[in-house]
């Protein structure tokens, strides 16, 4: 709680040891090389509640960042053993959210 009613949140979120999606069935030859690791990397989120009071009624406003820094990485891949093998899909860069809800 950073002032009274207002609360400040932080994520950091770090993403390591993850593969490449592939198909067992296609992978029954012995010495095929390991599927491809993707970069590891971290993400940081941010957050801010406010509440407050519109006349009689509750509300709340909400404001988020997510990826602060606007880390590129691979969210998720398919196939291959290397990089230039796999089709990869990238991440989004920051992104913002805002937003209120009234209680009535």
């Amino acid at each position: 709680e950073v002032f009274p009613a207002t609360f400040f949140r932080a994520d950091f979120t770090y993403f390591d040891r993850l593969y490449a999606d592939y198909e067992p069935t296609e992978r029954t030859e012995e010495g095929l090389p390991e599927p491809w690791e993707v970069p590891d990397y971290g993400l940081i989120d941010l957050g801010l509640t406010h509440k407050f009071e519109i006349g009689s009624l509750d509300a709340r406003l909400n404001a988020n960042v997510f990826n602060l820094l606007d880390t590129e990485y691979v969210s998720d891949a398919r196939g291959g053993s290397v990089a230039r093998e796999s089709r990869v899909w990238y991440g989004f860069g920051r992104t913002y959210t805002v937003g209120t809800t009234i209680t009535f």
